[in-house]
């Protein structure tokens, strides 16, 4: 799978996933993007926090850390807010995936 911002996502065949697990399979650069971007978004980069909202399943666990670790920061209201409005989004119950706990 090709994700337009962090690039290549691998999957497994032959296995159920998740959205929730994606997160996982990216890429070290990918991860690294995650993470950079959401530093610039702490810091008050809106273009950073827009980018981290279009792909928050594959980020936010990554924000979530980052927004407990620094909840002062310039960006860190936004980000709250971004979460919170995500959390807010009725899901579907969905089976485990095959992936463990």
């Amino acid at each position: 799978m090709n994700h337009a911002w962090l690039g290549r996502i691998d999957l497994a065949a032959g296995r159920t996933l998740s959205v929730w697990r994606l997160a996982e399979l990216l890429s070290p650069g990918a991860k690294e993007k995650v993470k950079s971007t959401v530093k610039s978004a702490l810091a008050g980069d809106e273009a950073a926090a827009l980018e981290l909202e279009r792909a928050l399943p594959l980020a936010r666990a990554e924000v979530r850390a980052a927004v407990k670790a620094s909840p002062n920061a310039k960006g860190a209201p936004r980000l709250r807010m971004i979460l919170a409005l995500f959390d807010d989004v009725p899901m579907p119950p969905t089976e485990r995936d095959d992936a463990g706990p």
